[in-house]
C-alpha cells in the first residue's frame, strides 16, 4: 500500500484522512471509525493513486482473485467496479475481510455500483470486532451478486484457525478445479490462468503492508477441502456458528438490514395520531390494532413501535405517523421519503438521530445519543460526560435493548425493553422527525413534547 501511516512509519494504508475526520494518532482511530461510520460518504486521500497502482500490478501480473482486509475490503469492491467501468478482464472472485458498505468514499464514479456485480465473491467478519461491527460489513452484501458469507468468533484481523482456513478452501474449491481443468487442456473462462499444472489460484492481496513492500503480495491457496461454514445469504442462519440464544432468531432480519429488499409503497402524511395503511400488500394485525406489512412482522416484530405509540398516546402528544413507506437506512433516504409524501419543513436537520451507545460500568449501562442528523457526535464530548470508555453498541446490543432493528431506534428510550438514558443535544430543532422502531415507519413532533415525554439530559454533545 503506498500510503505510510502518521503515527508508524513501518505502516502503510490505502488512503489517509484529512485533520478534519483524524488527527493521525493511534489511540484516536476508534473514534474515527465511529465517527466515518455515522456518516455517509468521507474524503478518501489518495484513493484513486491506489487503485492505479493496484490495476497497474493487475494488468501486469497474471492473478485469479483478489483479497482485501479492512481498508482494503473496500478497495476491492471499488476495483471490481472500476475495472467493468472500464471494460477490463474481471478477477475470477473476490474476497473482502472486514470492510464496511457505507460510507463510501467521494468522488468515486463507478462506486457503489448500480447493480449487484456478477463475481463470486465471499465476505468474512468477526463477531467480537468492536471497530467495524458486523452490520457495516454486512452492507457490502449489497454490492455483489449471491454473496457468500463467513463469520468467526474473533475481532479486527484476519482469521487463521483451521475452521476459517476450511470456510476459505471451500470458497476456491471451484476455481482450484477450473485451474486443474485448464492445466489439462480444459478452456479457462477467467481472467487468470494457471500454468505449470493444477496450481492454486493466485490472489492479489489488498490489505495495509509493512513499508517496502512494492506490491501486493501473492498467496497460494492450499488444496482444497470441505468445510460447512460457507453459505449464501439465505444459508446464513444454519450455517455459521449460533449466536446466543436470545439473538439466534435475529440472524435473518440482521442479513436483510443491508438489503433494498421489495418496498411497500410510500403513503401520505397522516392526520394527528392517526396512520394511513399501505394501498397494497400483505397485512397483518397486532394487539393495538395497527395493519403491518409482512415484513415489519419479522423478528424482532414491532413491539418497540407499538410501545412507541402507546406512550405518545398516553401523554396525549400531537404528532404525525408515516407508513408504510419504503424502508430507508440512511437519514437521507428518510429525509426523501418524508418530502416525497408531502411532509412540509423536512431538512436533513430535522432528524432526530439515535446513537445507542455502551458507557463503561461493572454493570451495564446504556445511553441513547440523540442529534440532528446533519450533524455529528462528538466522541470527546460525550466521553467527557459519560467516561472513555464509551463505545456504539453492536448490533445485537441495539436488537436487545432497544428491540428493533439497527437504522430503525427511535429517540424515546421510555419505548426500548432495556432501561437507557437519554442524552440529547441542545440544538435538536422544533419539530423533529424519525423512524420509529420500524424502518417502514416515521413520526414527526414537537421538540417542546419530545422533552415531556422523553425527560432527556440535554448536553452539547456535537461537533
Amino acid at each position: 500500500a503506498p500510503h505510510v501511516l502518521p503515527f508508524d512509519p513501518t505502516l502503510r494504508g490505502w488512503w489517509s484522512y484529512g485533520p478534519e475526520l483524524w488527527d493521525g494518532r493511534a489511540e484516536t482511530i476508534q473514534a474515527l471509525a465511529e465517527q466515518l461510520l455515522d456518516s455517509g460518504e468521507f474524503q478518501a486521500q489518495g484513493f484513486w493513486e491506489s487503485c492505479e497502482f493496484v490495476l497497474k500490478e493487475w494488468e501486469a501480473g497474471n492473478y485469479d482473485g483478489i483479497l482485501g482486509f479492512s481498508q482494503g475490503a473496500i478497495l476491492v469492491a471499488a476495483l471490481c467496479c472500476e475495472m467493468q467501468r472500464r471494460n477490463l478482464a474481471p478477477p475470477r472472485f473476490a474476497v473482502l475481510i472486514a470492510g464496511f458498505g457505507r460510507p463510501v468514499p467521494s468522488g468515486v464514479e463507478a462506486y457503489p455500483p448500480k447493480a449487484p456485480l456478477k463475481l463470486p465473491s465471499l465476505h468474512i467478519w468477526g463477531r467480537g470486532d468492536d471497530h467495524i461491527p458486523g452490520w457495516a460489513s454486512e452492507l457490502m452484501l449489497e454490492y455483489f451478486e449471491n454473496p457468500k458469507v463467513y463469520t468467526h468468533e474473533g475481532g479486527h484481523f484476519v482469521p487463521q484457525k483451521a475452521p476459517d482456513v476450511d470456510a476459505i478452501r471451500e470458497f476456491l474449491a471451484p476455481f482450484m478445479k477450473e485451474g486443474a481443468a485448464v492445466a489439462n487442456g480444459g478452456k479457462n473462462g477467467g481472467s487468470g490462468t494457471s500454468k505449470g499444472g493444477a496450481k492454486a489460484p493466485q490472489v492479489a492481496a489488498a490489505a495495509p503492508k509493512k513499508q517496502g513492500s512494492s506490491k501486493p503480495a501473492i498467496a497460494q491457496a492450499s488444496p482444497a477441502s470441505p468445510a460447512p461454514h460457507v453459505g449464501g445469504r439465505a444459508e446464513r442462519k444454519a450455517s455459521t456458528p449460533p449466536m446466543s440464544a436470545q439473538f439466534e432468531e435475529l440472524a435473518g432480519p440482521l442479513a436483510a438490514y443491508k438489503s433494498n429488499g421489495s418496498s411497500p409503497p410510500a403513503t401520505g402524511s397522516t392526520d394527528t395520531a392517526q396512520r394511513q395503511d399501505a394501498a397494497s400488500g400483505p397485512a397483518s394485525h397486532t394487539n393495538t390494532g395497527e395493519a403491518y406489512i409482512e415484513a415489519e412482522l419479522l423478528p424482532p416484530g414491532p413491539g418497540t413501535y407499538e410501545r412507541l405509540l402507546g406512550h405518545l398516546r398516553q401523554h396525549n402528544v400531537d404528532f404525525k405517523l408515516l407508513g408504510p413507506h419504503p424502508p430507508c437506512r440512511t437519514s437521507e433516504e428518510a429525509m426523501q421519503v418524508r418530502l416525497d409524501a408531502g411532509w412540509q419543513g423536512v431538512t436533513l436537520a430535522s432528524g432526530a438521530k439515535a446513537m445507542m451507545l455502551r458507557a463503561p460500568g461493572v454493570e451495564e449501562n446504556w445511553v441513547l445519543a440523540v442529534l440532528p442528523a446533519d450533524r455529528k457526535l462528538s466522541w470527546k464530548k460525550i466521553r467527557a460526560i459519560k467516561g472513555k470508555a464509551t463505545r456504539m453498541a453492536t448490533e445485537e446490543e441495539v436488537f436487545r435493548v432497544a428491540g428493533c432493528l439497527p437504522g430503525s431506534v427511535p429517540p424515546i428510550t421510555k419505548a426500548f425493553p432495556v432501561p437507557t438514558e437519554c442524552v440529547v443535544d441542545a440544538t435538536i430543532p422544533s419539530i423533529i422527525n424519525f423512524n420509529c422502531g420500524l424502518k417502514t415507519r416515521s413520526i414527526s413532533m414537537s421538540k417542546e413534547d419530545y422533552l415531556r415525554v422523553e425527560e432527556p439530559s440535554v448536553w452539547d454533545i456535537v461537533d
